[in-house]
């Protein structure tokens, strides 16, 4: 079997010029060589007309010797003949045109890629595109000649980035358009940066399309080029995609433009988007049918519409228009616009606001679920829940699940609060007066308690008690409901088979307390479904009115007359019930005012355990919130600064601060690792604040809160409270605030001073008059 170059001289054989010239008698010799091949000498003979490294390539085919020997050789040879080439003519054929006129004679050299030397023959001989194509064609169907591809080489360049790394070599073909080879090249490379891709491809089409030969047509890649047929074999066109178009866009304009079914245009989106060189590009799979800036006449632009495929222009508007702030009219005026543009549908005005499957199982499938419930614009939630229900047979919980679903979802993510739970089965305008237009319109709802809309109305418009008591008889009497009770009821919590309800007034706090004491819960069981309580929430909102995290033990209103109310006296969970009594005294200035101070204590201790006897002063109340729920931490004044404990021998002191937060945390916060510590630091700054702004008032001014004691101290409190405070601002280290200690102490230590600052004030105009031992009346801003 001969190797294949001597096939390819073999071949050469038939080219004319060679073999005429072994026809012809006797050409005259230009140059001769012996060459020994396995130890004989064989003639290498150069006549005249022949190219040397064809007759070299000739004689290295004959007898199969290296291409080392063809480069030695013709070394050799064209140091006395002239050569004029260095590769060896593998192919020649004679080239005629259409009219079988003579062009040329058409030589492949060795190595030669066979579409580059005929693009060459052609651009020199004028030859068309066609005609050169035909030429490639006829020869890559010669069995000794190999061609590797189908174009010509127009450009060739290894290519590197802005740090130098390499990233391959970059080969333009003239059958590619130089972009799209380009974009080919460098998608790969930089899928996850486009930015980076586009200006890279910027830079290499600038370079490469300013090479001589190569023409650029355009400067955008195409990303898919086909014509499609369908299974009927009718061809609908060709689909082109280009870089930065959105390929559901082209998909759905084509389709449109060729009257291509949807599920044609489906399956021609897969078969896009399953393209490797198109797939990046595929970011949704619905069409946009629509998009443009809306300027409105006044307020300007607001905003982009797009509409895609398959979208409903109500619902489109509807979020929008929520966007953009639009008016009923603008909103109706883009409706109308696009509902007459081809290819928009519009099947409906009414916007779906909230779409939701309803099934009684969260896992269930939508096969399996009871349907879909969905709200139109306009409406009230509950209205479209109840119907629902009431069409498909759910019972009264799972009913008030969905609703509370419903309005918790359309709270968060439109911003919308259901504004009732239940249809209105009673409505009638309420007016303040006669002469007056309503305020208001009053809303009965399917199953609710009279009481409880009326309440509900009051708070929303200001209404007090006895108007609304008054509408509340007013109701009952006209719209025939069945009236049961006269306070708003918020919620019934079930525990252990036990309704336990929950009125507009109720304090959660209060009820969890009560309740539970009465069952001997632990205070931590109470803590726990007061928080849960808490938690509740409907419409985005909390269903109880948490205002604090302190049952009140006791409550009285203290009146001056039978009609004219001082205050309310309250003493709440951990606190001292005696110190509240004398807080309440001090704040409406009742020390003198027999028999209401010893009455209020008298009365306090009958209902509240009182611990101590002696009242102490409290300092101030600080705010914090655990387990959601808010708390209020009073700093009492200690009887001293430092407690001290003794064990095992040891005594151990600890201030008064930080005995207060320790126990403070241990009981109402158990959970929080840090609270001792955080509690302390919290309290020590606000009682450094405390101190400042007491420290700065004048010498006249608060001497009880001066000394510690609370108004009404005894002559030994005062003494003990001077002495000790005395230690601690003398005048050698805090002059100032001693010369303030020693002022309040002279005062309450004198009984006549004292009795004469302890008098209440005289009311002038928002001032305060006290009578002095001379007779007089001094008056002070500061009451």
């Amino acid at each position: 079997m001969q190797p294949p170059w001597v096939l390819s001289a073999a071949v050469a054989c038939v080219v004319t010029l060679y073999c005429a010239r072994v026809g012809h008698a006797s050409p005259s010799i230009l140059f001769n060589m012996n060459i020994e091949i396995e130890g004989r000498h064989v003639p290498l003979v150069f006549h005249d007309g022949l190219e040397p490294i064809d007759v070299i390539e000739d004689f290295r085919a004959q007898h199969r010797l290296s291409l080392d020997f063809q480069q030695r050789a013709l070394q050799t040879v064209c140091k006395s003949l002239s050569c004029t080439r260095a590769s060896p003519v593998v192919y020649q054929t004679a080239v005629h045109g259409d009219n079988n006129e003579p062009i040329g004679t058409f030589e492949l050299l060795q190595d030669d890629e066979p579409a580059d030397a005929v693009h060459a023959f052609a651009a020199r001989h004028g030859m068309s595109k066609a005609f050169a194509h035909n030429l490639l064609h006829s020869l890559c169907n010669v069995p000794s000649i190999t061609c590797t591809r189908d174009g010509t080489l127009l450009f060739r360049q290894a290519i590197r980035d802005e740090t130098g790394a390499f990233l391959g070599t970059l080969e333009v073909l003239d059958t590619v358009e130089p972009v799209d080879t380009i974009f080919a090249f460098l998608q790969p490379l930089f899928a996850a940066d486009r930015a980076r891709m586009e200006h890279m491809l910027r830079q290499l089409l600038h370079v490469v399309c300013r090479q001589p030969g190569v023409t650029c047509a355009r400067t955008y890649p195409r990303l898919f080029h086909r014509r499609i047929t369908d299974a009927n074999g009718t061809d609908h066109g060709l689909l082109e995609i280009f870089y930065g178009q959105e390929p559901v866009d082209m998909v759905f304009a084509f389709g449109e433009g060729a009257g291509l079914s949807s599920a044609m245009q489906r399956n021609l989106l897969v078969t896009v988007c399953n393209d490797a060189l198109t797939r990046p590009y595929c970011t949704r799979d619905r069409a946009q049918v629509f998009s443009a800036p809306i300027q409105l006449d006044e307020s300007g632009n607001a905003g982009v519409l797009t509409l895609y495929d398959g979208d409903e222009v109500a619902d489109v508007l509807f979020h929008f228009g929520r966007r953009a702030n639009l008016t009923f009219g603008a909103k109706s005026q883009l409706f109308s616009l696009l509902c007459n543009r081809p290819p928009i549908t519009c099947t409906r005005g009414h916007a779906v606001v909230y779409s939701r499957r309803v099934a009684l199982d969260p896992s269930a499938t939508d096969e399996d679920a009871m349907g879909r419930l969905e709200i139109m614009e306009g409406d009230e939630p509950a209205d479209a829940v109840y119907a629902f229900a009431a069409a498909h047979q759910l019972t009264n919980d799972v009913r008030e699940h969905v609703l509370n679903t419903v309005c918790d979802d359309m709270h968060q993510t439109l911003n919308v609060s259901c504004t009732r739970f239940a249809p209105v089965v009673f409505q009638v305008p309420i007016s303040k007066n006669a002469s007056e237009p309503p305020v208001g319109v009053l809303q009965v709802l399917q199953g609710e308690e009279p009481v409880d809309a009326i309440v509900r109305f009051g708070r929303e418009h200001d209404l007090d008690e006895f108007a609304q008591k008054s509408i509340l008889d007013g109701v009952c009497e006209a719209s025939q409901l069945p009236c049961t009770r006269e306070r708003s009821l918020l919620y019934v919590a079930v525990v252990n088979n036990e309704g336990v309800p929950f009125y507009a007034d109720d304090e959660p706090a209060d009820v969890v307390h009560w309740y539970g004491t009465d069952r001997n819960w632990t205070f931590v069981e109470r803590k726990e479904w007061l928080a849960e309580l808490c938690r509740i929430r409907r419409a985005g909102a909390p269903l109880l009115n948490c205002s604090r995290a302190e049952a009140r033990l006791f409550k009285l209103p203290v009146m001056e007359t039978p009609t004219k109310e001082i205050g309310v006296l309250e003493v709440l969970e951990d606190q001292e019930p005696i110190d509240q009594v004398y807080a309440f005294l001090e704040k409406h200035d009742l020390f003198q005012t027999a028999p209401v101070n010893t009455s209020l204590r008298n009365v306090t201790c009958a209902n509240v355990q009182c611990v101590r006897d002696r009242p102490r002063r409290i300092l101030f109340s600080m705010h914090a919130t655990y387990m959601g729920l808010p708390h209020t931490i009073q700093l009492v004044q200690p009887e001293e600064d430092w407690i001290c404990t003794e064990a095992h021998g040891s005594k151990k002191c600890q201030h008064y601060v930080e005995v207060k937060s320790t126990s403070y945390c241990a009981k109402q916060m158990p959970g929080w690792p840090e609270c001792a510590n955080i509690m302390g630091d919290a309290l020590r700054h606000q009682l450094t604040l405390y101190e400042e702004a007491l420290w700065k008032l004048p010498n006249t001014k608060d001497l009880y809160a001066k000394l510690g004691l609370v108004k009404g101290a005894t002559s030994d409190e005062i003494e003990a409270a001077y002495h000790r405070l005395v230690l601690r601002f003398n005048n050698m280290t805090e002059p100032q605030k001693y010369e303030k200690l020693r002022a309040a102490y002279e005062t309450l230590h004198d009984p006549e001073k004292k009795f004469y600052y302890d008098l209440p004030c005289l009311k002038f105009f928002g001032l305060c008059g006290k009578r002095q031992a001379d007779g007089g009346i001094s008056i002070s801003m500061d009451n």
